[in-house]
Order: C-alpha cells, then structure tokens, then sequence
C-alpha cells in the first residue's frame, strides 16, 4: 500500500474507485434473491451505497443486513457483526439442497 501512497482505509477507496468502474447490476445475469446475503455499507464510496440499494432491489430485495460504515470497514466488520445470520443463510440453503 505505500508503494501508491495509500494509508488508510479512506485513501484505498479513492484509490480503487479512480482505477474499477463497474455496475455490479450489468455483470452478469442475476441469481435468484432467495440466494443472495446482502451486507449493505451505509457509508461506502467504492460501490454507492445507492447501487448497493438498486441491486438489491433488482435481486428481488433478498436477505439484507446494513452496517454504518465504509466498504473496507463492512467487509471485515460485517463477519463479526453478523457472523451468525449469514451461517444460518449458508447452511439453510446447503439443507435445502439435499
């Protein structure tokens, strides 16, 4: 990270937002909610928190938790807060496969 300057977590999401520029809603073809666990970033800049509410929308408004923070910051705080609603997600659909 210092070899670009980056020195927090801040710095990294102006960073990697002049360098990707994606609309995660155009990717691919959208899997069905029932399959998706959203952790939506209240204060994220790298992916707005707006997109992150139109693909939620789009993906028929799944299972959603929210956290006030950054992108960086929900990645990693996301398992801690949320660690068992998103175990319960996980083996709830690997039951239902069976």
């Amino acid at each position: 990270m210092e070899r670009y300057e980056i020195s927090d977590a801040s710095a990294y999401e102006t960073w990697i937002k002049g360098k990707i520029k994606l609309d995660a809603t155009k990717l691919l073809p959208l899997p069905a909610g029932k399959s998706v666990f959203m952790v939506i970033a209240q204060k994220d800049t790298c992916v707005p928190t707006s997109t992150q509410y139109r693909l939620w929308r789009e993906l028929g408004k799944p299972e959603k938790r929210e956290i006030s923070t950054h992108h960086v910051a929900a990645v990693m705080r996301s398992y801690f807060l949320y660690h068992n609603d998103i175990e319960e997600f996980i083996v709830g659909k690997l039951e239902n496969r069976r």
